[in-house]
């Protein structure tokens, strides 16, 4: 089955997610901040991955350390984000298995009756 219509989806919230992890993230040098990028969805066999690159150094600020407290911005980013586009989400799924059942399914059906 195609997934066009969640891809698109699933591609735009990817880049709407990395925005906002950049938006919260924290600076320092801008480094951490500046290395967020969105990568291309994949989908694989357990589902569609959608990474997203940045500086491996990010758990520290992120997850926090006995020295700084938790900041959690990747995890407010994805609560953000995630509940303002799950419904958009939903709909292209929909969309998508809408336009594979219109593809497989015969248009017209004749049914005879024996009585």
């Amino acid at each position: 089955m195609e997934w066009n219509d969640l891809d698109i989806e699933i591609n735009k919230v990817n880049k709407d997610l990395a925005a906002e992890i950049r938006q919260l993230s924290p600076v320092d040098t801008g480094r951490l901040k500046n290395s967020i990028r969105a990568e291309r969805p994949i989908e694989t066999q357990a589902g569609i991955i959608a990474p997203i690159s940045l500086l491996s150094y990010y758990v520290f600020p992120d997850l926090g350390t006995k020295f700084q407290r938790a900041q959690k911005f990747v995890e407010r980013a994805q609560t953000n984000v995630i509940n303002q586009e799950l419904q958009g989400i939903a709909n292209a799924a929909a969309e998508d298995v809408a336009d594979e059942l219109d593809r497989i399914l015969p248009s017209t059906i004749t049914l005879t009756l024996e009585l």
